[in-house]
């Protein structure tokens, strides 16, 4: 057959795939072709897991159809296709072949063995354009889980889908903002946010310290934080009662040092006087009596000192280690 000929075999085959494939995609949806990803130096199963499962999460949105790796190779082989198309670099294939099945957009990428973890790549890359629209990268130990749960977080940030922030015990008139970029004031309802990742949240309110931390935001999840905000007002009372306790607890600690000083060296008396006793004088009764005073007296003694002691500790910690006090320091 004459080199004309295949040619036009060749188109009047693409026209064909292309028209059964237009006949049966459904109008309104955005159609993606999920490709093969590339592989460097990691194992070709990996790979077709992390496409398979990517084309898995794809198809559960209802606005998307998606054409797999199996529709693909159902209706054409992939060097079939390259032939077709005339080209050899796979990236520019893959764009053709997404006009051709009138695909809007590609998934394509690949998947790197790096130590003991896998880096993989994927791009959204959109046809009619003919540029990459998104891109998601991530590096996974070598298990399934860890494989599946990092691909559909890529799938959907590469769809654009939010993670949602949801604050509770909320002031009213705070602002709320995220990496410095101002989400709103509260009250606020869960809140989409187009990230993913570490991100700071940071609440202000003029009668109140400002609340700070480190968030954690995977797309499709919601991320909960209680912010349990004191106004400066709450933490002086606060503040307040913890220095009272703190004086009366110290208070409570010199008693006992002292009352049960007392005791101790009553009792130590008591029995110096029952060591220097004359038996020919005294009675064993009193003698007993000596005995009993004495070991009451040091136990009541010891027992005081011993309050006396944690009554210390505590009226040092309540007083040295002041949270409210900090708090209200560093907001200055």
């Amino acid at each position: 057959m004459s080199g004309l000929g295949v040619s036009l075999c060749g188109a009047l085959t693409l026209a064909l795939l292309s028209a059964s494939i237009a006949a049966e995609a459904s109008e309104g949806r955005l159609k993606v072709t999920v490709m093969d990803l590339a592989v460097h130096d990691a194992e070709r199963e990996v790979a077709a897991l992390v496409r398979d499962i990517a084309a898995q999460e794809l198809a559960k949105a209802s606005e998307l159809e998606v054409l797999t790796h199996e529709d693909l190779s159902s209706l054409i082989s992939v060097e079939r296709q390259k032939q077709l198309f005339g080209c050899n670099e796979e990236a520019s294939c893959a764009s053709q072949l997404g006009s051709v099945v009138q695909s809007d957009r590609l998934l394509k990428g690949s998947v790197s063995k790096v130590g003991g973890s896998y880096l993989v790549s994927l791009q959204m890359v959109d046809v009619h354009r003919g540029q990459v629209e998104r891109r998601a990268t991530f590096r996974s130990g070598g298990t399934t889980d860890a494989l599946a749960a990092a691909t559909r977080s890529a799938v959907a940030q590469l769809r654009q889908v939010p993670a949602k922030l949801h604050l509770y015990d909320q002031v009213p008139g705070a602002k709320v903002l995220l990496d410095d970029e101002l989400l709103g004031t509260t009250p606020l309802s869960p809140v989409p946010v187009h990230a993913s990742g570490e991100a700071t949240l940071r609440v202000e309110h003029h009668d109140y310290p400002a609340f700070e931390r480190r968030v954690s935001l995977v797309p499709g999840n919601t991320t909960r934080v209680r912010l349990g905000m004191m106004s400066f007002a709450e933490l002086e009372s606060a503040s307040s009662r913890r220095r009272a306790w703190g004086y009366g607890s110290a208070g409570l600690a010199v008693a006992g040092f002292a009352g049960g000083g007392l005791l101790v060296g009553g009792g130590m008396t008591q029995w110096r006087r029952l060591d220097a006793a004359d038996p020919r004088r005294v009675t064993q009764a009193e003698l007993n009596g000596i005995a009993d005073s004495a070991r009451m007296q040091l136990a009541t003694g010891y027992a005081a000192l011993g309050t006396g002691a944690a009554a210390a500790a505590l009226s040092a910690y309540l007083l040295l280690a002041d949270p409210w006090r900090e708090e209200l320091e560093a907001a200055k």
